[in-house]
């Protein structure tokens, strides 16, 4: 089992790192003035463990996920927010989720111009 997860946590390293090597910057965008680079939620997603999830984390939509990490973060216009990044089974990206109005809203991946 710490193997799979280990060779998991390599393979999407590896591909984030791809990701963020196209053209054009990627960001998870929370919201419009609310923007977190790759590289920010890989190390969020660094602290993550099987022990961070909770049954009020958002739906997975059936897939199993592996480890969690919750956080607050203030984003650059002083704005305070309650985040989970996740790593899920069967996805090669991490999830990015915020917490607003009493719901989790997914952060997508975004393209956005250098």
């Amino acid at each position: 089992m710490k193997f799979l997860v280990t060779a998991s946590t390599a393979a999407l390293s590896c591909l984030l790192l791809l990701v963020s090597a196209a053209p054009g910057e990627y960001v998870y965008a929370c919201g419009d003035s609310d923007l977190f680079t790759i590289k920010e939620a890989q190390n969020y997603a660094v602290e993550a463990t099987p022990n961070g999830r909770y049954e009020s984390d958002p739906d997975s939509s059936g897939h199993d996920v592996l480890r969690a990490h919750h956080f607050c973060r203030v984003n650059k216009y002083e704005e305070s927010g309650y985040y989970v990044v996740r790593a899920v089974k069967d996805r090669l990206a991490l999830e990015l989720w915020k917490y607003v109005d009493g719901r989790w809203m997914p952060c997508p991946i975004l393209s956005v111009d250098s």
